[in-house]
């Protein structure tokens, strides 16, 4: 089992986890890109 629920430590390991959990295609997509874009702004 891979843990992908654990904060990124660096640019490089977010864009292994987002390949992990399929971003583009999960249907938690959209959550999980508006908590990233509340995280950076």
């Amino acid at each position: 089992m891979v843990n992908t629920a654990h904060a990124s430590d660096s640019a490089a390991s977010a864009e292994r986890e987002f390949k992990v959990v399929k971003i583009q295609k999960n249907k938690c997509a959209k959550l999980i890109r508006d908590w990233l874009d509340q995280q950076e702004g």
